[in-house]
Order: structure tokens, then C-alpha cells, then sequence
């Protein structure tokens, strides 16, 4: 593949898959678990958040968040949030999962508690990608007539941090 924008969505969402099969609410049996109980509490809730969207008319905070050359945070994160809506309710038992938008428009932080507290979430997950330019790097790659020869070359930008 020549789209390094590309290869860096494959290789993200193939490092999700993995993190949902290491960290997977479900067990290794195909027959859907209970609801989810630890020392009295109850999971009953989720509240997955798709951060970002497009800019609204109304009032609020705004942030266009990451923009690649093949997609934006935006689509990336609605996407991501559509699908664990539907894996938790598939694979939970009595959990609820409630979006905090279905549409690319954006909500502010201010609806996204509301809708929380509205459906008493007792967990909240919000998605969220980063996206790194690439990096022009110049080598010398030999000599003509006495005179260094520079090539410049486009590398992928490591700098980013965090997950």
C-alpha cells in the first residue's frame, strides 16, 4: 500500500480488534454471558461517547479533532461507537448501550453528561483517534563533483504519545 493515511487506519483498527479480544467483556464459551456483577454493583448502562462531530449552530464547545488525508475523527469515532454499541448489547446480557449522537452532528460536553445522567450510565466511554502528518526527512545519498547529493524522503511522524 503507497497511502500511509491508510495503513495507519488498518493497523489502528486492527489494534482495537485485539485490544477487544484481550479485554473482552465476553468469555471464551459462544453463549452470551450475565450481566456484569462485581462485590454488589451491577452494570446495567453504558454510555459510549463518539467525540467530535461536525460543528452545530447551537452553543457549546467545538473541536474539529483529528483530519487525515482518507477520513476524519469524526467518521472514524461514530463508526467505532456504532459498532461497540451493537457488540455489548449482542454479547452482554441486560446491558444497555446508549449513544451520545447518532449523526455526524456534533454534542456539546454539556448534552453528552446530560444524556448520562439521563439514562444513568454506570459507565461512560468516549472514542477518540489521533493523526500524524508525516514527517519529510532530507539524507545525503552520495556525491556529484565534489558536492553532497540530498534526497528527501517522506517518514512516518512516531512523535505521538498516549493511547
Amino acid at each position: 500500500m503507497k497511502n500511509i493515511a491508510l495503513k495507519r487506519l488498518i493497523f489502528g483498527i486492527l489494534a482495537i480488534a485485539l485490544c477487544f479480544s484481550l479485554f473482552s467483556f465476553t468469555t471464551i464459551s459462544p453463549v452470551k454471558t450475565d450481566t456484569i456483577t462485581n462485590s454488589g454493583f451491577k452494570l446495567k448502562t453504558v454510555i459510549v461517547d463518539a467525540g467530535h462531530g461536525d460543528k452545530t449552530t447551537g452553543p457549546g464547545h467545538f473541536s474539529f479533532g483529528a483530519s487525515g488525508s482518507i477520513s476524519t475523527e469524526r467518521q472514524v469515532t461514530l463508526s467505532v461507537a456504532t459498532k461497540l454499541q451493537k457488540a455489548i448489547e449482542k454479547n452482554i446480557n441486560g446491558v444497555n448501550a446508549v449513544l451520545t449522537r447518532k449523526t455526524p452532528e456534533d454534542v456539546s460536553f454539556e448534552r453528552r453528561a446530560e444524556i448520562a445522567n439521563e439514562n444513568k450510565g454506570d459507565l461512560f466511554i468516549s472514542i477518540h483517534c489521533n493523526a500524524l502528518a508525516d514527517r519529510t526527512v532530507r539524507e545525503r545519498v552520495g556525491t556529484k563533483r565534489g558536492k553532497a547529493v540530498y534526497s528527501t524522503i517522506r517518514v512516518p511522524n512516531r512523535s505521538g504519545k498516549g493511547c
